[in-house]
C-alpha cells in the first residue's frame, strides 16, 4: 500500500506543475490565445495519428513565435522547456545550424538554442565564444517521435530526452533572464544567418514553465509521444511484411513449414480455416483418389510489441492420385534451372519428384553432354 501512495504522490505532483505557455499547435496561437505565432516558408499545421502537429516541410520552413513571447523569456530564472519531436532519417543534421528551438535578442547579444547535431543546449549573453552548455554529445535520434525537455534552476541545467537524463551541468550561471527581451524566437531555425534550417521535423505539445520540472515529470512528458510512435511503427511492420510469402501453395502435395517469426522479430501466429485440409502446424490432409482439390485459408497473424497485422493465404491440398496420374502430374511439373540454350556450368538434374516418382535422363549426345547433366564441351573446337 506504501509503494502505491508514493506513486500516487509522484504522478499528482508532476499533473501539479501547469505550463506558463503552451503549444498544442491546433492553431498558430497558444492555448491561452494570448500568444501568436506564425508559419514561415511552407510550414504548415496538420495531424498525425489525431495529434496536431506542426510540419515544417523539406523547403526550409520554420515557426516563428513572434516577439511578444521574449516577455516570458525574459522572467524566467528557474524553468523548463519541453517537445515533442519528429525528425525523418532522410534529414541531415551534422551541419552548422538544425536549431530544435531558438530564443535569441541576436546571434551576437545573447541567445538560447537547442541543436539537434550534438542534443547541444546552449546559452549566452553575447555568441558563440561564451556559451554555456548542457550537452548530450550525439546526434537527436531520427525516425521516431522523442520528447525533449531543458530544465535550469540553482545554475543546474538538466537534459531530458525520451525521458532519460542525458546531460547535467552544474555551472549554468547565465539564466534566460539574464538575456532579457528576446524578439528572435523559432522553432526550427537558427539566429545564425547561413545556418541549415531543421528540414522535415514535426513538432507536437511544446511547453514553458516557470520552474524545473523534475525527472519524474520529464518522464511523465516522455509518454506522450506513444501514440505518435505506435503510428509510425504500425506502419514499418505494413511496410515489411509486404515481401512476405509462403510461395506457391495453390497445389500441396506435402507438408509445409509454416515460419513464427518474419526479419527475425516479427513474430507469427497461424489459424486455418479447416483442420481438416490443411492445419495451424502446415499438415495436410489429402483427398481420395478421385476427389477434388480441398482448399482452405491459412491466416498469418502478425504482432510486434502492441502492433497487430493479419494476412491470408488460400491454400489448395491435391487428392490422392493413382500411378498414371501421379506420373502425368509429375511430368507436368517437371523443370530445369538455369538457361538451357547458352549453358556454361554443369546442369543439376533432378532425380525423384516430390510424390516419389523416379526419374532418369538420357543425353541425345554424350559427346556434349552425359545422362547425368555434365557438359563435355561447350561446342566444336572448344573442348575442355
Amino acid at each position: 500500500m506504501a509503494l502505491c501512495l508514493l506513486a500516487n504522490a509522484s504522478l499528482l505532483s508532476a499533473m501539479t506543475v501547469s505550463p506558463l505557455v503552451k503549444f498544442d499547435f491546433t492553431t498558430v496561437s497558444d492555448t491561452s490565445g494570448y500568444y501568436t505565432g506564425s508559419l514561415k516558408s511552407g510550414a504548415t499545421l496538420t495531424t498525425f495519428s489525431g495529434k496536431p502537429i506542426l510540419d515544417l516541410g523539406s523547403n526550409n520552413g520554420y515557426f516563428d513565435f513572434g516577439s511578444s513571447i521574449g516577455d516570458v523569456i525574459s522572467h524566467l530564472d528557474a524553468y523548463s522547456m519541453s517537445v515533442n519531436l519528429f525528425i525523418p532519417t532522410s534529414s541531415t543534421i551534422t551541419g552548422a545550424g538544425n536549431f530544435i528551438w531558438c530564443f535569441a535578442k541576436s546571434s551576437s547579444t545573447g541567445y538560447q538554442f537547442l541543436g539537434a547535431k550534438e542534443s547541444r543546449c546552449a546559452t549566452t549573453l553575447t555568441n558563440y565564444s561564451g556559451e554555456q552548455n548542457v550537452n548530450a554529445g550525439s546526434a537527436f535520434t531520427k525516425g521516431k517521435w522523442v520528447n525533449v525537455t531543458y530544465t535550469q534552476s540553482g545554475g543546474v541545467g538538466k537534459l531530458y530526452i525520451g525521458g532519460v537524463l542525458k546531460a547535467t551541468n552544474s555551472s549554468m550561471s547565465i539564466t534566460l533572464q539574464n538575456i532579457g527581451k528576446t524578439t528572435q524566437n523559432y522553432l526550427g531555425r537558427s539566429c545564425y544567418i547561413g545556418d541549415a534550417l531543421l528540414k522535415g521535423a514535426q513538432y507536437n505539445d511544446f511547453r514553458i514553465y516557470n520552474a524545473a520540472l523534475t525527472a519524474t515529470d520529464a518522464a511523465e512528458l516522455s509518454q506522450n509521444v506513444d501514440t505518435l510512435n505506435l503510428s509510425i511503427e504500425q506502419a514499418a511492420m505494413e511496410e515489411t511484411i509486404k515481401s512476405f510469402s509462403l510461395g506457391d501453395v495453390s497445389e500441396l502435395t506435402r507438408n509445409i513449414k509454416l515460419p513464427s517469426t518474419y526479419n527475425s522479430v516479427i513474430n507469427i501466429t497461424w489459424t486455418t480455416s479447416d483442420s481438416n485440409v490443411i492445419t495451424s502446424d502446415g499438415v495436410i490432409t489429402r483427398p481420395a483418389v478421385g476427389k477434388d482439390k480441398a482448399t482452405a485459408t491459412l491466416t498469418a497473424h502478425f504482432s510486434f510489441g502492441s502492433m497487430k497485422k493479419d494476412m491470408t493465404f488460400t491454400v489448395g491440398v491435391m487428392p490422392q492420385l493413382t500411378e498414371s496420374e501421379t506420373l502425368n502430374y509429375d511430368a507436368g511439373k517437371l523443370s530445369i534451372s538455369g538457361n538451357l540454350s547458352n549453358l556454361y556450368s554443369d546442369l543439376t538434374l533432378p532425380t525423384v519428384t516430390e510424390n516419389g516418382t523416379v526419374i532418369t535422363w538420357e543425353s541425345s549426345d554424350t559427346s556434349f553432354m552425359t545422362n547425368t547433366g555434365h557438359i563435355v564441351k561447350y561446342g566444336d573446337n572448344n573442348e575442355k
